[in-house]
Formats: C-alpha cells, structure tokens, sequence
C-alpha cells in the first residue's frame, strides 16, 4: 500500500531537513574558522619522521612551510607529523587541510579514513626530481646479478600502500617471469626488510625491497654497513612527495594555497629548509621519468640575450671569445648568484638563454645537470641519474657539456652519456659507455668532453676502447676504435683534404684520426712517459700544440699539402709544464698560465714574448682571450684581466675570498661571465 502524504506536510518535512542541515553547515564553518589551519605532514624526509644520521639529507623542516602559510589563510596553523594519516587525524581532532607526504602512502590512507583529497603540487628533491622507485637488493656476496637471476628467491616486500616497494618491485617482477608470494610478511621500514635479509642464513636465496630514498639512511644510520647490500633491480619511477589539499576547502582558498606553494620555492632560505632545488612544481598525473617542466622563451628571455659558450672552451673549442672589456665589474656589480646542491669541477656551457652546470646530489649518488636562465640564474630544469663513485676530487662530472642546436650531450665521470632537450631537460637517450665497452672507471673518472661532428659525437674513453663514435640521434654506436689507451683530455678537431680529422692525446702520444672510421692518420710520441694527459691539443692552420708536466709544450707543424707532422717537434718548451691547464692560442701568441701568466711565440720557437709574476696564478687557471685581452680565472677565486699585446695586468676582481678551489672552466656568452664557485654559479655583466 503507498501512503501519499499531503503537499503542506512533503514541504513542511523538506523545509524541516533543509534547515537542518543549513544549521549543520554553519556549525561546521564557525568550527572550521575556530581551529587552527592543519597541516599533516607524512614525507619520510622530514625532521621529525627521519634522523639526522646524513649530513643535509632528510631533515626536512616543515615549520617553515606552516609559517608560509599562514599569510595565506589568515591564521595560525598547526603542524603535525605522523606516518599514518588515520594516527595524525586523532592528534587533530579529524582535520586536515593540507597533506604532504608520499603519494602512494597518502591516497591508501586518504582512502581509508574517507578524507577527500586532491593532489595539487609535488615537491622536487636537492636533484630536481619529483620521482622515487623501488630497489631490489640482495647480500654483497649473493650470486644474483640481475632480475632475471631472482628465479626461486624469496621477496621482502614492503606494505601495499608503499608502491615503490610493493606494486611496482612485483610489477618488475613479472615482466621478468619471476614467481612471488604476494601473501608473503610486509615489512613496513626498509631497514626492517634489509635488517632481516642479512640476518637470514648466508644459503638462503632471499632479496628485500627498499626505496630509494632510504638507501642513503640505511648506511649513514648504521642499519647497514657500506658494501653488505648490491642492488640488483630497479622499478620504474613513481611519484615521491605530493601535496594535498583537502576537497572540503573553499574553490578560493584551495587556489590560494596552490599558487603558495607554487611561488614559496623562488626564495632560496624556504628551499634549504626543505632540501629542494626548485621548491614545489605542479602535479601532473602522468609521471615524467624526469623532471619535465617546460621552459617557455619567457623563462629564458632568449631575445635578450646574446652571445653563446655552447661547449668545452667555448664555440671552437680555443678559449677564444670576439670580444673581452677593459675594465672588469665591481664585485657589487654581480647580475645573480645561484645556489647548487654540490660543488662539481666540470665546466659551464651556454647557449640560447640557458647556463648548464652539472654536479652531484646531496648525497654524492648521483650525477646532476641542472638548466638555469642566463638572465635571471633562475632553475629551469634539471636532469640526474644514479652514479656512485670515489674519485679523487670528487665525484661530479668533468666533462663540460656540449649544446648542439636543441640537445644537449652531457657525460659524466662514471661513463654515463646522455643527450637531453635544451627547453625541457627530457631525456632523448642515454648510454652508460663504461658498461657497453667493459671499461673499468678511471681513478680521475672520464674526463673527456663530447664533441660533435654533423650527426657524430665522440669521446675519448678507456684503455680497452680509447675512442667511440656515437649517433646523435640514437645515442648507438657508429664505430669504435681500438688503441693507445685514453688518458683525461679532450678531443680537437679539423680539416685534412676535405675530411673531418680527430686531434687527440693519449697515455703514450699523440694522434690523428679520421672521423669515419677512426683509422689512425699520425701518431706521436712523447720522450718523456708519464704524463697526466689532460691539457687538450691546440691546432691552427699550421701547427699542433701539446701540453704535459713531463715534456712540457710541443709544437708539431703542418706540410703546405697539409699532411700530418713529422715524429719530431718543430720546437718545444720545458719550462712551462702545466699538468691541466690547456694553453690559448692568440694569433701568434701562445699563452699559458704556470706559476704566472706566459705569453709564448709559435712564430719563434716558443721563444718567450712577455711573462707575468706567479700572484694568484698558480699551475692551474683558466684563460678565455680577445684579439688583444686576456681573461684568467684562478684556482683562489681570482679573476685576472690582461694586455695580450703587452702582458700589463689591467683589472682584477675577486669572487669569494673564501671561495674554495676552483677546477670549473668559466663561460663568457656574450657580455656575460658565468663562474661556477664552489657550491653556487656567478653571473657578472663585463
């Protein structure tokens, strides 16, 4: 039987409800102006959720977030920290207004205790990235090399919600036809997982999952001892930290805090306090495998700017520049100062607005290259990889990286090769050399800068496999070249009879090589073994020069058909014996920097033409010259400005007084000096 109900009373009943629940919705706003604004935070970087076992490494300091906030919401805000959302809602009394934490982690719990959370924006790491993965381990001493090699093994899994280390690592898994129980025990903290395999019994065929952000916790905390774990898998990338906000939160408001969180990343005090390198980005569902913000002409101001450094020692590879000014800038003159994550020794490449320096993360892993505006110092992008080392001076990259039209071709110490977009940072290829030619890395790493020729990149390498030749394209090999083995130099090039012709240095000599196929044209040898091998060649239309510690500077000439050079030097100098420093040919005028500035005549036998006392240069500096000015960048952190005609010291000006040694090779683009300082680039307008 259906019971229809009068009309006055239907309305009475809805008017009845609907003030009701009115009066509800008000309740709830006056509560919502009342409390504090909640901010939950659940990042395992973070201070309270982490320990400070590693020196600038996850001690986040959220605090300063919650400050920040507070000029947007018009109230205090109440910081809270837990690793479980469901933990930090009985601390709050069920409110959250903004979750930071690890994504995966967040929308498990988000979903659990029926919060509405939306994902706004994601926090970049000390390498610019936004992105984490899951690392297959084993025992130093296990057998397992790789995914495939896992067949029969046991799997420490981490809890569901933590992607990295459950639905990813058994998506790896799979793709390699490795069988698992995914009702196997889950260990919650990685050094659990860890701790547990290596109490395990040596014969058992076991491996654990961890994240790789813990990776460096786990040895600086003593969970583990350096050497006891071998990673032997790798998952895909996944997002790491990620901001949420709370749907509940008025349309305006959550604009607000979005833009904030934007925006709070251009002050250099919020981003150490977070250990980030560009602050907060905006979320994006598909995960780049890097960072992938575009750069726009207006980030660059590219119309601007003028003049360009694209490559090592600039746009022939000579340390020549058009033009170099009379006077150098006062050091209150400086245009911008960038702060990095590391020091790093290799040089700065410029090209099209964008200044490219490479270095390590804060935990010396990984390698790094990093986009920042010519105009502004501003970060663009930046790209990096896993590459861990112990090299002398350190472990970041020393080959310069090459711009080439729109790519750029960066490589590090440990062999890696990677070509990216210029405006966007996005990987086209990478190769890891080492690997691909069974080289074993070198005790200074590679140093070799990449040199292009039309659709060719070459690199010196090793002693197995001194030289390759690569696609720019494809990042595959077009031939390589057996040899003398590589020393730490970098690769000249010119015309022989029309064809491309490669100028090197290696452990014994030196050489020619074509291009095409890498054929040896010449070779020479030095009388005096055991150079460094690490000043590259010069060449001119007539002569070749080579620098060493041992032998000095030799000069090698040119037939007028223009065949290779004889054995013997045309003329040599064994007073100057730089061991790094690559000289600079002006004219006529060799000029090198030992123990002072030099100024030597290829015309007369390297007679001297002009000296300059030691002062501040030292066996090392760097010289960047005009037609009638010399630029000398020392070790100390002094820049020098010369007569090249007549050798008078002209300016001076000094960077950092404390500035620690500098091994970086400047840029000059355009009116521009770009200096890379320790842990931070310089910018000065000449």
């Amino acid at each position: 039987m259906t019971v229809r109900l009068p009309p006055w009373l239907v309305c009475f009943v809805a008017g009845l409800f609907l003030s009701l629940a009115t009066a509800g919705s008000l309740n709830a706003a006056d509560d919502a102006a009342d409390r504090p604004f909640t901010l939950v935070v659940m990042d395992p970087l973070s201070k309270p959720l982490s320990c400070d076992c590693v020196k600038g490494y996850a001690q986040r300091d959220y605090a300063v977030l919650g400050k920040k906030l507070e000029a947007i919401v018009g109230k205090p805000v109440k910081v809270v920290w837990h690793q479980s959302l469901a933990e930090a809602l009985k601390e709050t009394d069920g409110a959250a207004d903004l979750v930071v934490g690890k994504h995966s982690v967040v929308v498990s719990d988000g979903k659990s205790t029926g919060l509405g959370l939306q994902p706004v924006t994601q926090l970049t790491g000390k390498d610019g990235g936004t992105t984490q993965h899951g690392l297959i381990v084993v025992r130093s001493a296990d057998p397992a090399q790789d995914v495939p090699s896992l067949a029969g093994y046991d799997f420490l899994f981490g809890p569901d919600e933590a992607e990295e280390k459950s639905g990813a690592a058994m998506k790896l898994l799979e793709k390699s036809n490795i069988t698992f129980n995914p009702e196997a025990k889950r260990f919650g903290a990685c050094s659990e997982a860890a701790t547990a395999m290596l109490e395990m019994p040596k014969d058992k065929k076991v491996a654990a999952v961890i994240s790789s952000y813990a990776e460096p916790l786990l040895k600086g905390c003593g969970s583990i001892r350096e050497g006891e774990l071998r990673v032997v898998g790798m998952t895909e990338k996944i997002p790491f930290v990620t901001a949420f906000l709370n749907k509940k939160l008025p349309a305006k408001l959550m604009e607000e805090i979005q833009i904030g969180l934007l925006t709070f990343g251009a002050e250099p005090s919020f981003r150490d306090s977070l250990e980030t390198l560009l602050g907060f980005v905006p979320w994006v569902e598909k995960q780049a495998s890097m960072p992938s913000r575009k750069v726009s002409r207006a980030d660059v101001d590219a119309p601007a700017v003028v003049g360009a450094w694209p490559q090592f020692r600039g746009p022939s590879r000579d340390g020549l520049v058009d033009w170099l000014p009379d006077q150098l800038p006062d050091p209150s003159q400086r245009v911008w100062s960038q702060s990095l994550p590391s020091g790093g020794v290799g040089g700065i490449a410029v090209d099209q607005g964008i200044v490219i320096v490479s270095g390590r993360d804060a935990v010396d892993q990984s390698d790094m290259f990093i986009a920042l505006s010519l105009e502004s110092g501003k970060p663009l992008w930046q790209q990096s990889y896993p590459a861990p080392a112990a090299l002398d001076y350190g472990n970041s990259p020393r080959a310069t990286p090459l711009i080439d039209g729109d790519v750029v071709y960066m490589f590090g110490a440990t062999g890696v090769l990677t070509a990216v977009g210029l405006m966007d940072g996005e990987v086209r290829w990478q190769a890891d050399l080492a690997e691909r030619f069974s080289e074993e890395v070198p005790t200074w790493g590679f140093c070799s800068s990449p040199l292009v020729i039309e659709d060719t990149l070459y690199v010196q390498l090793g002693k197995r496999t001194p030289l390759v030749a690569i696609k720019t394209d494809t990042g595959e090999t077009r031939w390589s070249g057996p040899g003398r083995p590589a020393g730490y130099s970098s690769l000249m090039s010119t015309q022989v009879q029309g064809r491309s012709v490669l100028i090197g240095t290696d452990q014994v000599g030196y050489f020619l090589r074509s291009a095409d196929n890498g054929r040896y044209l010449w070779l020479g040898k030095r009388a005096i073994p055991g150079d460094f091998v690490v000043p590259a060649p010069i060449v001119s239309e007539r002569q070749l020069f080579f620098t060493g510690e041992n032998n000095g500077i030799e000069c090698f000439s040119w037939s007028d058909q223009g065949q290779p050079p004889g054995k013997s030097a045309a003329a040599t100098n064994d007073s100057l014996i730089p061991d790094s420093h690559t000289p600079v040919l002006v004219g006529d005028q060799l000029l090198v920097a030992y123990e002072g500035l030099w100024s030597l005549s290829s015309a007369d036998g390297l007679k001297s033409n002009w000296s300059v006392a030691g002062g501040s240069i030292s066996a090392y500096a760097s010289i960047i010259a005009s037609s009638s000015r010399a630029l000398v960048t020392t070790e100390q952190g002094e820049v020098l400005l010369f007569d090249v005609a007549t050798g008078k010291q002209l300016d001076s000006l000094v960077l950092d007084e404390d500035a620690p040694q500098i091994l970086s090779h400047p840029a000059v683009a355009g009116n521009q000096l770009i200096v890379r300082i320790g842990d931070r680039v310089d910018c000065y307008g000449l």
